[in-house]
Formats: C-alpha cells, structure tokens, sequence
C-alpha cells in the first residue's frame, strides 16, 4: 500500500491534480460518447425532435412526428441542433452521428466537474475541490446523464453556476473578503435565467430553497450581496428567448402540456410508471452514486457534529430541503437528484480531510462503525455479477471482458474493506473514484455494443441499410423513438393492420415491420384483401428493454 500512499500524496501535493481532473472528463464523458445507440424513450425523443427541427428548418414547433412535443422549453433542442449540424460540417458527414447530439451532454457534464471543483475550492481549498471532482465524476448517475441526449446534465451546470456565487459569499463572510466579483454574479444570474429555457424553473426551485434557508440559518448572510436588482435584469435577459418562444407557440399549449400535465401531474401522483414511495432516492443513491455512497454514512455524522459551521450549513440547505421535496413527490426518476450530488461530493471530501488532519472523528475507531461502512461495500460485489449476468444473458461474446470488469470490481472491494479498515478514507476516496470510472468506460466501450438482443432498432436499421432497401417504413406495434430516429422522419407508426396494409398496399410506404402478436391478423387480411405482399426470410428477436419484454418481428415489402 506504500506505493498507493506515495502515489496519492503526489497527486494532492502537485498541481498535477488539475491535469488528472481534465483526463478524466476526458476518459469519463467524450471517449465512449459514441459508443452506445440511440436510447429508448427520451433519448431518441429528443434527438428525433432535434432532427425534424434541422429537416423542416422549424426551429419554434417542436414535434416528434406528427406529434407535437411542449413538455421542454425549446432550448435543448437549439443546442442539440447546434451542435448536430457543426459537428456533420465541420466533418463533411452524409448523417449526423448520435454523439453530436449527445455533445452538449457531455460538456454541460465536464463544466458541472470544473463548477464542483470551484465551489469545494472556494469552500474548503484546492484539495477538497479535487477530490470531490473525482467522486462526483465517478459516480454511475452523472456517467449515463453525460451520455444521453437530454436536459440534465446542462441543466446542473446552470445550477451550479449561481451555487459558485453563493459558495464565494459564504467565503467571503468566512475570511472577511470581499466575496464573488461582480461578473460571477451576474453570470449566475443569466445562468438562473437560462436554465429555464432549457428545463423550465427546477433550477429556479432549487436555488431559491438554497438561498431561503441559508438566510434563515446563517444571520450574516445578505441578500443584496446577490445583486438583486441588477442581476434580474441579466436574468430577464436570459430567459428572455423562453418567454418569446411560450407568446409565438401559444402560452395555454404550454402551461397545459409543461406545467400542467408534466410538472404539477408529476406532483401530485405518480406519472408514467414512475412511482416509488419516500426514501426512495436514498436507498437507491447506494447504486447510482456509487463510490460516493460509501461516504455517505461518515458524512452525514460529521455534518451533524459540525452543523454549526457556516459552510456546512450551505452545503446542508442545499442538500436537504430539496431532497426531503423529492422525496415526497409520488413521481420519482433517478436523475432527479443529480443537482443535488456535487453538495454531498463536497461533505464527502470535506469530512475525509477533516478527519485526515484533526483525526477526531470518534466513530471511525468503533467496530460498530466499521460494519456499517461495510456494507455499501457490498455493491462492488452487485456491480461484479451484475456485469456477468449482463453478458451471460445479452452478449456472450464479450464474456471474456466482462469477467475481467468484474474482477476488477471484486479487486476494488478488497481495497475498499482495507481502506476502511485502516482507516486511509483519502487512498480509497481516489482509489474507488479512478478505478469506477474506468470500469464504466471499459464496460461502455466495449460490451454495450454487443449486447444486440436489446439493440432491436439497431438490428432493424442495419437490416435495412444493408439490403439497401428503400425507406419509409411502417411500424406496427414495436413502435420505440429508437426506431423512428434511425429510420428517418417519414416513418409511420401505425394503429392498426387496416392503417398499415393501405399505406402499403398505395405505395406510400414501401416496408412493414410487424411484431408477432399482429402478425395473424395482418396474413388473414392480406389474403380476404388479394394484397401481393413479399414476406423477407429474416426475422429480428430481442428484448424491448423498455417494457421488459420479448419481441419478435417480421417484415414485409409491397
């Protein structure tokens, strides 16, 4: 373990640190971008949206198909087109890849890694900042949200962005400085105002629950080092294209579809399947923020002990009353916590270095301590047989590099017993970071894109790219966004055998996908009919990972 210790210290003593913090945003969010396909369901809704916008050159309605989408303001999708069309001229490309829409994923991901490192820093000094980096980075939930065309992973860094302010004025107040600049001010405050164009006022929500209990809790807190009466103009600014977009599309289509149907429906009862009971979030960040859970016992008795302190107290009301929001809310996705993880990244490391330099946290020497500590341990062993199963189940041929991942994982354990046993919470903070981030790019790399039994949309678009089969297609019952992005915009999802068989039959579609349970009725009407339609010997099986269920296709040509 000496080289380990040597290893570590060198990192923190050095400013090598900032290098290895950028290698890994490098390694961790733009080297496997492209790896995976389009995910099914809100990935591939967003990307498909996106394109139509480019195709139409409509950049105001956003619709998937005929559909129209209000659910989002419209700011993810300008960026995501932004990005598409400079990433297929920049490289003179026939088609957008996948990974130019997911670019702007992954660079809202690695500013919202700077933003956490800046706000540690301010607070506690370049060492924390750092490793709360590296357990943020790490974590599995900031991994996949960097990785998929959607809102969150801009959105955090546009939460973060005002959490710096605050940070700095909580460092002001500490050290009698003078606290943030006045160009940090008011870039949070056109960040506030931007936020709400790209996922409406939860940014809004949250720094507003911040800043509330932060003047309750801390008397020497002052809202007009804020800004506030100058920083609302930056914010109205900001926010100005959203409030131009709702008054063009209409504001009853909005506050009907976005605010009524998706926010406060989502409130009040569970929405799409997406209900889970409180405490929710907190049994599940064992697994999604993995290996900043292993922390997450220690930090929440070092918090209490130093509640008192004015940092602690930030990062507290950051923390908290958003989370016991959440927790209460009956519709509940994984992702909805994400604005909350650099605040708890930051208690982590903050307690470790504590700990490291007054080594007075009492409970750490106790056996009773060291058993519970012990168990989120255990989810290095989840992840090991998980990463099996994944390959016994879905993709055999990447067996030999699953087995490998896995003994990694199992490897990390032991160092993670170790650690904690010996007490070296800095060694395993660094360890279990690096060495997670890893194992999720090898595993992103190089068994996603075998796992073909779940990629049926993949199969369906190289079956036809392959056959150099002329498009558009009908889609009868398998019907995912995946599908529908890798088929193109004139795919048509049909209700029923009688919609398919017409659109065929006239020659407005020239190929028919089917899944099996249609399939009966769809032969008895194309013999009562006299319809000469061409069955293909291929058939396409897998299972539609978004229903948990298996499939099975046929496909037919006029």
């Amino acid at each position: 373990m000496f080289i380990f210790d040597k290893l570590n210290d060198f990192i923190l003593r050095h400013n090598y640190n900032r290098f290895i913090l950028f290698l890994l945003i490098f390694v961790t969010f733009f080297v496997t971008l492209n790896c995976l396909p389009p995910l099914d369901r809100d990935e591939s809704r967003y990307m498909q949206s996106t394109l139509q916008m480019i195709e139409t050159g409509d950049f105001l309605n956003i619709s998937f198909l005929d559909t129209t989408r209000n659910k989002k303001p419209p700011g993810i999708y300008w960026i995501q087109a932004a990005s598409a069309l400079a990433i297929k001229n920049i490289f003179s490309l026939e088609e957008f890849p996948v990974w130019s829409f997911r670019l702007p994923s992954a660079i809202g991901a690695s500013l919202s890694i700077w933003l956490t490192f800046l706000i540690g820093k301010a607070l506690y000094g370049r060492k924390v900042g750092y490793l709360a980096s590296v357990m943020l980075i790490s974590t599995p939930l900031i991994f996949v949200e960097s990785h998929i065309a959607k809102t969150d992973s801009i959105l955090l860094a546009l939460v973060l962005l005002p959490l710096l302010v605050v940070a700095k004025i909580i460092e002001g107040l500490e050290s009698k400085s003078n606290g943030p600049s006045n160009i940090l001010v008011y870039s949070g405050w056109f960040a506030l105002g931007a936020s709400l164009i790209i996922k409406g006022p939860i940014a809004l929500i949250i720094l507003f629950l911040t800043i509330f209990f932060i003047n309750i809790t801390n008397k020497d807190f002052q809202l007009k080092t804020l800004k506030p009466l100058l920083g609302i103009i930056f914010f109205i600014l900001a926010s100005l294209p959203c409030l131009l977009w709702i008054y063009y599309t209409g504001t009853s289509d909005f506050v009907k579809e976005s605010l009524v149907n998706d926010m406060f429906l989502k409130i009040i009862s569970s929405q799409e399947s997406h209900g889970a009971p409180p405490g929710f979030f907190i049994i599940t960040s064992f697994l999604s923020c993995w290996p900043l859970s292993l922390f997450f016992i220690p930090t929440a008795i070092w918090s209490y002990q130093n509640r008192r302190d004015n940092k602690i107290k930030y990062l507290l009301c950051w923390l908290i009353p958003t989370l016991v929001i959440f927790e209460f809310i009956p519709t509940k996705l994984l992702h909805y916590v994400l604005p909350l993880l650099p605040s708890l990244s930051i208690l982590s490391a903050a307690m470790i270095f504590d700990y490291i330099e007054k080594r007075n946290f009492s409970l750490l020497d106790k056996n009773i301590y060291k058993i519970i500590i012990f168990i989120p341990t255990l989810v290095s062993i989840f992840f090991a047989f998980l990463i099996l199963f994944i390959g016994l189940k879905y993709a055999e041929s990447s067996l030999s590099i699953e087995i490998t991942i896995s003994i990694i994982y199992f490897i990390a354990f032991l160092f993670s017993v170790y650690f904690m046993y010996t007490n070296r919470l800095l060694l395993l903070a660094n360890v279990a970071g690096i060495i997670n981030v890893l194992c999720l790019s090898a595993f992103t790399a190089f068994v996603t894109p075998k796992l073909e039994k779940i990629w049926i949309s993949e199969n369906i678009h190289g079956y036809v790219k392959n056959n150099n089969i002329d498009k558009p297609v009908i889609l009868l019952g398998y019907s995912e966004p995946s599908a529908v992005f890798r088929l193109g915009s004139d795919t048509l999802i049909a209700n029923n055998v009688e919609e398919s068989l017409f659109h065929l039959k006239n020659g407005k579609k020239n190929l028919l996908i089917v899944e099996k349970k249609f399939e009966d009725i769809l032969i008895e009407k194309i013999k009562f009919m006299g319809i000469k339609i061409h069955k293909h010997d291929y058939q396409i099986e897998g299972i539609n990972y978004s229903k948990g269920k298996k499939v099975l296709l046929s496909i037919y040509s006029n």
